[in-house]
């Protein structure tokens, strides 16, 4: 399942806080019941360029069975939140979680189950295709 859910804190100090930002990584692993296997990987942009007027946080985990990642933007309160998993999870809980993790007050977020299996014959034409 794949979902993106996109918002704007109410308390931007948050996107702007490097081990608050590590703990929700790790909350949502938890959330989602997932392992962690690298990470929380953080990155901050005013630090890494000053001179962007806009600069906020990224950080990035991979799970056993995909990835997570967020990007802030705490000028302006927005955040956006990513996460991959061919582990099923209920998006509605996640959601749910990330709000008041993040004290978001505006969302909107799209979760899509990409996981299903290829329809038959298809990996056997990518292997005659030399893929």
């Amino acid at each position: 399942m794949d979902m993106k859910l996109d918002g704007y804190s109410g308390r931007r100090v948050l996107l702007n806080d490097m081990e608050w930002l590590r703990s929700f990584l790790v909350a949502l692993a938890k959330e989602l019941g997932v392992t962690i296997v690298n990470g929380p990987t953080l990155v901050s942009f005013k630090e890494a360029t000053p001179t962007l007027p806009e600069a906020g946080i990224s950080g990035f985990v991979v799970i056993a069975t995909s990835h997570m990642a967020f990007h802030t933007w705490p000028e302006t309160g927005y955040v956006q939140v990513d996460i991959s998993s061919c582990k099923p999870f209920d998006p509605e809980a996640i959601r749910k979680m990330v709000i008041a993790f993040l004290n978001i007050e505006r969302v909107e977020y799209i979760a899509v189950d990409v996981f299903r299996p290829a329809p038959p014959g298809l990996a056997k034409t990518a292997v005659a295709q030399g893929a």
